[in-house]
């Protein structure tokens, strides 16, 4: 090879990294205008909704929601466990919405109930997991409802469940 054609091949190879470096810097500029514009749009859209109502951009809550606020509750019925999807022993599936009364007056025990919903849940998971689909037919809706009750009410400190509903209670196969 001779030394022009050299000196033509490093040209060529400088010439292509520098245009891959302003194809580089190029792109990072577009994704740079690109994220200020969403961003500008997006405030943009939220003063002018707000400004349009005649409302202010943020305002401070007034209160802080108490326990029974948060939760989905009718009257003084605790249905936030929701609904449950697991699988029995034998695999087949189970779907169960677990409700029961409570006293909303009492702070503590709806603050306690609220905090164990996921090892209610964990505790519903686990009996279904650990019994088949014929087990569950042959002991009947009654005789779950007390198992799970005797479990739920071993977890709890400040107060007792007196009964459970079953808004929901199926197995699929």
């Amino acid at each position: 090879m001779r030394k022009n054609d050299r000196n033509t091949a490093g040209a060529a190879a400088r010439s292509a990294s520098g245009a891959g470096l302003i194809v580089y810097h190029c792109l990072q500029a577009a994704a740079i205008l690109l994220a200020l514009t969403i961003v500008a749009v997006t405030v943009y859209t939220v003063i002018s909704r707000n400004f349009a109502k005649g409302k202010p951009v943020y305002t401070l809550p007034q209160k802080e929601p108490s326990a029974p606020d948060v939760l989905a509750v009718e009257d003084n019925i605790f249905s936030a466990i929701g609904r449950i999807r697991t699988f029995t022993a034998d695999n087949q599936t189970v779907i169960v919405s677990i409700a029961f009364p409570y006293n909303r007056e009492d702070v503590p025990f709806t603050e306690e109930l609220v905090s164990k919903i996921m090892d209610f849940r964990n505790l519903t998971f686990t009996f279904f997991n650990s019994h088949s689909a014929e087990e569950l037919r042959n002991i009947g809706e009654d005789a779950v409802k007390a198992e799970l009750l005797g479990q739920y009410n071993g977890v709890l400190k400040l107060g007792r469940i007196p009964l459970l509903y079953f808004n929901d209670f199926m197995t699929l196969e």
